[in-house]
């Protein structure tokens, strides 16, 4: 009832009020008020894996719950479904006293995280030869990484902490605070200057936008987001580089993530016109879209295609052109960041302005 978001009276009843609620992996504690604050907030803001009891076996005063998973559901940008799997065994072992739960050791709650970023949505306009480019930027401690942006897009933050000044078109100026997850639009013509603000490392994701001319490789965008970088350890890794097909209303992109478990399996179902450009931020991620066109950069900076499925890692990202179901699968042993970003044909909205 409350991880349904529900309210929490009658999980509440049911546990003494000295409650602690243990995590069998990483041996973390909750008191009870802690314990039905994050129930709670589970059942407002994610989508949890509904539980089903296996098998209840008495030891004692103790309690061991099996506990059987059914599929999670949940919407991205409106338009997108998500259902996830989870195959790992769940338990929970509950220490009765008195008819209430003193202690509770288990496996976690595990719910389905998504998250979509709202406030970054970028128009591009019906324009022939327009480039998408995914770069990842990784900027030691102490250095100042400038570039002026040829093109609009969305910086996002991957891990460290950051202060991003930004000086515009118009001359106005606007500064930001970004924590790790946290993202904002870069706009055609913007002067930024970026760095660490908790002397550590920085890294960033960099989406970008721009037209492509006749002369120009894939590898085009590095000097253009690198134009007045720093020299002292600053490095570039293009993840992606592709040329959109033109089409008489333009795009939206929209930009989301989600974090996958090992072995955790997720189901997208997109809309017929959209594509997606999907990268991580740490192990190995298999994708599955049967009938469909993904596309992976080979060693030459240009797409290749890869029939029905692909692999891709930390070093790479897949440009998918799905046609109905496509599942992503986290095949390492710790938990990846999955970063999507949608393309679809629709009409203006608000948002970064591409400017021809």
């Amino acid at each position: 009832q409350a991880l349904a978001g529900g309210d929490t009276d009658t999980l509440a009843a049911l546990l003494s009020p000295s409650f602690v609620d243990h995590d069998a992996g990483s041996g973390a504690s909750q008191s009870l008020a802690e314990f039905l604050d994050r129930v709670s907030l589970l059942g407002q803001t994610s989508t949890v894996a509904p539980m089903v009891v296996d098998e209840i076996e008495v030891s004692g005063s103790n309690l061991i719950v099996h506990l059987g998973r059914t599929a999670m559901e949940l919407r991205l940008f409106d338009s997108f479904s998500i259902e996830g799997t989870w195959d790992q065994p769940a338990f929970e072992v509950l220490r009765v006293a008195r008819g209430q739960v003193i202690d509770r050791w288990s496996s976690g709650i595990h719910r389905l995280e998504a998250t979509a970023f709202d406030e970054i949505v970028l128009y591009a306009p019906p324009l022939a030869n327009l480039g998408t480019w995914l770069v990842r930027v990784d900027i030691p401690a102490g250095v100042v990484h400038q570039w002026h942006a040829a093109g609009s897009g969305f910086l996002l933050i991957e891990s460290g902490s950051a202060r991003m000044q930004v000086i515009h078109l118009d001359e106005s100026e606007e500064t930001f605070e970004l924590d790790q997850g946290s993202g904002v639009l870069v706009k055609v013509g913007d002067r930024v200057q970026f760095r660490s603000v908790d002397d550590g490392p920085v890294m960033a994701l960099v989406y970008a936008l721009k037209r492509r001319v006749a002369t120009e490789g894939p590898e085009a965008i590095l000097p253009v987001s690198a134009l007045h970088a720093h020299s002292e350890g600053v490095t570039q890794s293009m993840l992606w580089s592709g040329v959109l097909p033109q089409t008489e209303a333009g795009t939206v992109h929209r930009v989301g993530s989600m974090v996958l478990l090992a072995g955790e399996e997720v189901r997208l179902t997109a809309p017929a016109s959209a594509t997606l450009l999907v990268a991580i931020d740490s192990g190995t991620l298999d994708i599955s879209a049967p009938q469909s066109t993904i596309e992976i950069l080979g060693d030459d900076f240009w797409p290749a295609d890869h029939a029905d499925m692909a692999r891709i890692d930390v070093d790479g990202a897949a440009w998918v052109t799905p046609k109905g179901e496509l599942t992503l699968r986290n095949t390492a042993k710790d938990p990846t960041r999955v970063l999507l970003v949608t393309v679809d044909t629709a009409p203006r909205r608000g948002g970064g302005r591409l400017q021809g």
